[in-house]
């Protein structure tokens, strides 16, 4: 059991060695890892892949607000200064979360784990925190969402 284990543990190692391709699968990884609570395993390879992505591709391109949370999120978590104007081009013309990112289940939920990382300087935080937290209290009552979705909400929102 010890030698599956063990086989098991170099084979994630490899994946994260070997993930530069797709920024959003090694970062989907490392969050998988954390959230099993197994992320002390490969702190080392965690840690590398953060700074790679911090200092090489520090950019937080493209629209997709989940990507753009959780590259955010995981970097906080992880001590690397990232501001939060990331998300300023998630706000409307009269400065309010744009109302169409609620169709975004995954990306709603990526923010507001990620608001629990703001600081006193982050003012842009606090009005997606409040916005996210209502959508998806309304979305936890949804019987036709997926099962694991719900999970994933009702523990963000614990």
């Amino acid at each position: 059991m010890r030698e599956r284990v063990e086989e098991l543990v170099r084979k994630v190692k490899n994946l994260l060695d070997n993930t530069y391709e797709d920024e959003l699968q090694c970062l989907e990884l490392i969050d998988f890892l954390q959230r099993l609570g197994i992320g002390y395993h490969f702190e080392e390879e965690i840690d590398k892949r953060l700074r790679e992505i911090h200092h090489h591709n520090g950019k937080f391109e493209g629209n997709d607000l989940q990507a753009v949370a959780l590259k955010f999120r995981l970097l906080r978590q992880h001590g690397y200064n990232v501001t939060s104007d990331v998300f300023s081009k998630y706000k409307d013309d009269e400065g309010k979360f744009k109302s169409n990112l609620v169709n975004n289940i995954r990306g709603i939920l990526s923010i507001y784990e990620a608001c629990f990382l703001s600081t006193y300087e982050d003012d842009i935080l606090d009005e997606p925190l409040n916005f996210t937290k209502h959508h998806l209290q309304n979305l936890s009552d949804n019987d036709q969402l997926d099962s694991a979705l719900k999970i994933l909400i009702s523990h963000a929102l614990e």
